[in-house]
């Protein structure tokens, strides 16, 4: 039986996405109790007012998508929405359930309800590793649309404090930093995961649900803002995230001081290590990552296709 996520399938849930997805697990730190209250917490009277209000507007935040066999959850799947595209993620089959069908299910679910609620494309990361679920994807018709890293920090002891390199991010740095986003990237990315103003600033409704803190900063060069970093932390994983806008002119030494303030404050927040997204045309942002010392741990493909056929 095909149907959407609920509370009592939290423990299960989260023992299916350790072991569908090990390298992963282990690089970010879930912290599965942690993961079982935030489900909870979701599925509160208020908050699913919220969702059903969202998707009622037509601005969904998310659906999860499992199959039930034999009174058992044995795949699963994450479904989120930006202004184009739906986001498919946590593809998850039980080893001993796979070869059925379930993952193919559980796509042409998700594409289906990214079609109802008038996105245009689906998309989805798979690691470039990954031969057999690349094959799967392929003949459902998804195909390139960018190679990305995962790139990690371990976060080892503070050397001290260093006169600050960041502010605060205000709303007027907005136009400047929404070019330096979209500078490098390939029009046919832009055209399926366009660089949108709610990618900057204020923590996002889903970030607060995961309780999770975030620490937000400019960097200014000759006075104008050339540079954005977004650090978070959460309770339900070890390792924090870093999310780098970088505008092409700026030298990569020049962010060493500033990334190392945001570090400081992730090390603060009780995170482990730092993870990045970063797609691999993002040359000056990768360019100041390894100066920062993080290195390119997993490579992902994301492949796209129509949301109708």
């Amino acid at each position: 039986m095909l149907r959407d996520l609920g509370p009592r399938d939290a423990h299960r849930l989260f023992e299916l996405t350790r072991v569908s997805f090990p390298e992963e697990s282990a690089l970010l730190g879930f912290r599965p109790e942690a993961m079982e209250k935030v489900l909870h917490r979701i599925f509160r009277p208020h908050i699913r007012l919220v969702l059903a209000l969202a998707r009622l507007a037509g601005r969904p935040v998310f659906r999860y998508f499992i199959i039930e066999e034999q009174g058992r959850l044995v795949a699963g799947t994450l479904l989120t929405f930006s202004a184009r595209a739906g986001y498919v993620s946590n593809v998850s089959v039980d080893p001993g359930w796979r070869r059925r069908g379930f993952a193919r299910r559980l796509l042409l679910r998700a594409q289906e309800e990214t079609g109802r609620r008038h996105r245009r494309y689906v998309v989805l990361d798979v690691l470039s590793t990954n031969a057999p679920a690349i094959a799967l994807y392929r003949s459902l018709g998804y195909r390139d649309l960018r190679t990305m890293h995962l790139w990690s920090r371990d976060l080892a002891a503070e050397n001290g404090a260093a006169p600050p390199a960041s502010r605060p991010y205000r709303p007027s740095d907005l136009p400047a930093l929404l070019a330096a986003a979209r500078a490098e990237v390939p029009a046919e990315v832009e055209e399926v995961l366009p660089t949108g103003e709610g990618e900057f600033g204020a923590t996002s409704f889903v970030d607060a649900l995961l309780a999770a803190r975030s620490y937000v900063r400019t960097v200014e060069i000759d006075g104008r803002p050339a540079a954005y970093l977004h650090l978070s932390a959460s309770e339900t994983q070890t390792s924090g995230s870093l999310r780098l806008v970088v505008a092409p002119s700026v030298p990569p030494g020049r962010l060493k001081p500033a990334i190392e303030e945001g570090l400081a404050w992730a090390r603060g927040a009780g995170a482990r290590r730092i993870v990045a997204h970063l797609p691999d045309y993002k040359l000056a942002a990768a360019a100041a990552l390894r100066d920062a010392g993080f290195v390119p741990v997993y490579e992902l493909e994301t492949l796209v296709r129509p949301a109708r056929s």
